[in-house]
């Protein structure tokens, strides 16, 4: 009877016993997971804010990476508006440039025009004063001429002088197809001048010689002696043979 009240009582224990550690490890098990639980949301919020603060670095960054790109956008910008108003301004100052020294080859082109305009009317004008003058001297050559002729007339030059006027004339006025008329000359001092010289010295060496004039066959015969060419000219030698034959 004891020993079989003794084995229920125990299993009760037991039972008992049993139900406690199972109560004991389901509130352990429960106290574990809450804490868990408790000690998951810590990490998770960790976590959680960890990432918000790197997602805050990150908009930051991007944020500093925009401003960075967007102040070197503004930078590019500026200075391709400074490189584009500096390379209007450029231009603008090789246009002027340009223009400035367009005007200087101008002004020397138009000046060379001048200077050449000049010197073609100055050449023009000469050209038509020479041959104004040429034509005048040409136009003079006859009275010229005569002028000779009339001074070797009357004995105021000799042949050879009226030639090389005749021919200095020539040359200054350029006058072609003269050199006959040179030979005019000799034959007028010749007969015109000359000639009457020496009839009249033959006259004048009988008078003084001889005391009378020449019968016709002797002054004939002087008269023969009397050749311009050879330059026999004065009777000064008549007279000599007539003093001879005296």
């Amino acid at each position: 009877m004891g020993g079989g009240g003794g084995g229920k009582s125990n299993d009760g224990k037991t039972a008992k016993a049993q139900k406690k550690i199972a109560a004991d490890q389901l509130a352990f098990d429960r106290e574990r997971f809450a804490e868990q639980t408790a000690r998951q949301a810590r990490i998770d919020a960790y976590q959680q804010t960890l990432d918000e603060r790197r997602l805050a670095l990150d908009l930051r960054g991007e944020e500093r990476a925009d401003k960075a790109l967007a102040f070197q956008n503004t930078l590019a910008q500026q200075q391709l508006d400074y490189q584009r108003e500096r390379d209007d301004k450029l231009y603008g100052l090789q246009q002027q440039q340009l223009a400035l020294t367009q005007q200087d080859l101008q002004f020397y082109r138009d000046q060379a025009t001048r200077e050449r305009e000049r010197i073609e009317a100055k050449e023009d004008a000469e050209a038509a004063k020479e041959q104004a003058r040429l034509t005048l001297g040409s136009e003079g050559y006859d009275a010229y001429k005569e002028g000779l002729e009339q001074q070797l007339r009357s004995g105021l030059i000799n042949a050879t002088s009226a030639q090389q006027y005749l021919e200095d004339y020539v040359d200054t006025y350029q006058i072609a197809g003269k050199d006959l008329d040179k030979r005019g000359f000799t034959d007028i001092y010749g007969q015109e001048v000359l000639r009457p010289r020496y009839e009249q010295g033959v006259g004048t060496a009988y008078e003084e010689v001889l005391g009378r004039a020449p019968t016709e066959e002797e002054y004939t015969k002087a008269m023969a002696k009397f050749n311009p060419a050879e330059g026999f000219t004065s009777a000064s030698s008549l007279k000599e043979d007539l003093y001879k034959t005296r």
